[in-house]
């Protein structure tokens, strides 16, 4: 279920924070992950993990906003494309490594690339923006049983205003899954997964 709002100025023209869920009723959708997790070690892993969310929907204007520079009138037919890629690297130690689960902690390094797109025949606003962000946090793993086990993973950052008054930041995301293998190489996963991702930059 998403909630996407994004804005930004353009040419000296202060635009409005378009909230996309809102203006064109963009809903909830499925998308595909790609993990890779390499293990130099017993307690080690490299992990890279990526997420390509993509959102399209045409929609009447309700009220009148500005999107990057240009003005939106109400009544204009227009197209929101919105895409999301968020790619994490990282590191996890497996401080408690035992046959039935582990504890680790992860440090990793997760970078937004976001682009939001308004077309419509009066002009087409487009708003990129890029937020790399660092984060720390925490995962668990049970065995319930040889084929089955249950996962916890939760990672965040906080940007603090000591650090910065131009660029503020948090990321928060929490993993829970459970897992059913059908050998070493085949199995299903179920879970709950929440991405809350909000920064603001002066540049």
């Amino acid at each position: 279920t998403p909630t996407l709002i994004s804005g930004g100025d353009e040419f000296d023209v202060l635009g409005q924070s378009v909230d996309f869920v809102q203006e064109f009723g963009i809903e909830k959708d499925r998308f595909t992950e790609f993990r890779v997790t390499l293990k130099p070690g017993r307690k080690h892993k490299l992990r890279v993990h990526y997420i390509p969310f993509q959102y399209d929907q045409e929609a009447t204007i309700q009220r009148q906003f500005v999107f990057g520079g240009q003005v939106f009138n109400v009544g204009v037919e227009a197209t929101a494309d919105v895409g999301w890629n968020l790619w994490r690297v990282g590191y996890e130690w497996d401080f408690v490594s035992r046959q039935n689960g582990f504890l680790g902690l992860i440090a990793e390094l997760k970078h937004n690339i976001v682009e939001a797109e308004i077309d419509s025949p009066v002009g087409t606003a487009l708003v990129k923006s890029r937020a790399p962000a660092p984060a720390a946090g925490v995962i668990g793993r049970g065995y319930m049983s040889e084929n089955f086990s249950l996962t916890a993973e939760f990672t965040g950052f906080k940007m603090l205003d000591a650090f910065s008054e131009e660029f503020e930041a948090e990321f928060w995301d929490f993993d829970v899954y459970a897992t059913l293998n059908f050998g070493r190489n085949a199995g299903v996963q179920g879970g709950y997964r929440s991405i809350d991702v909000e920064y603001l930059s002066q540049d």
